[in-house]
């Protein structure tokens, strides 16, 4: 019997010691918090701003506003197409010189029965 003791002792001791060895002995990664990946440049700066891009489908048109056929609509007239203006209009008046950014949007339905619509993002002066 007691060399059973002994036999459980001993086993018990070599689980115990090969929970507390060291990492680099285990081959265990130690626990506990990992830090992030890094990405970008070494010293973890935000890389230079860019220059403001107009977005994927966005066009300028410069160009006289005019009054559309029907009544409450607007239209541009570029130099080769005509743009009904709709959406964000509030410097917009008959007869100004602009320039307006914005997207076409020729499946857009509309009353104005004139022009190609273009959702209207910026006007400026012409």
């Amino acid at each position: 019997m007691r060399i059973g003791i002994a036999v459980l002792a001993l086993l018990l001791t070599a689980c115990g010691a090969a929970d507390t060895a060291p990492p680099e002995e285990s081959g265990a990664t130690p626990p506990g918090p990992t830090a992030p990946p890094t990405t970008g440049s070494p010293t973890g700066s935000r890389p230079p701003p860019t220059a403001p891009t107009t977005p994927p489908g966005e066009i300028t048109v410069r160009g006289v506003v005019q009054q559309g056929v029907e009544p409450g609509c607007l239209v541009l007239t570029g130099s080769d197409q005509v743009y009904l203006l709709v959406g964000e209009r509030a410097r917009l008046e008959p007869g100004a010189e602009v320039q307006v950014r914005g997207t076409p949007e020729p499946g857009l339905m509309t009353t104005c029965q004139q022009g190609t619509p273009l959702r209207v993002a910026e006007v400026r002066p012409g």
